[in-house]
């Protein structure tokens, strides 16, 4: 994935994934994220990626980059307490959200 990005990460409206993501692989969109380059980033979409505790929290942390952000979808995604306090922290840092 990292390729992908690196090559549409100005342009990257939406991201949407619907397959199991393992622990490298959420990693591999943590560090995206967390390089504060996906402005135009509007719409996060994991549905049914069992992203579990640990690849959820890597990501939630590296939304904090992310406060444009306006849509969030974490359906099945088994992220349990850990990644909700990761969430929960990021959402905190970013003020006002415009998350609907």
């Amino acid at each position: 994935l990292l390729p992908f990005f690196r090559n549409n990460i100005n342009r990257l409206a939406q991201l949407e994934l619907n397959f199991e993501v393992g622990l490298e692989c959420a990693q591999s969109i943590a560090f995206v994220l967390d390089e504060n380059r996906c402005q135009s980033l509007e719409s996060l979409r994991f549905e049914d990626c069992n992203l579990g505790e640990t690849g959820f929290a890597v990501i939630a942390t590296a939304l904090r980059n992310q406060p444009q952000l306006e849509e969030l979808h974490l359906e099945h995604n088994n992220i349990g307490l850990t990644g909700c306090i990761a969430l929960g922290e990021t959402l905190r840092g970013w003020g006002t959200s415009n998350l609907k």
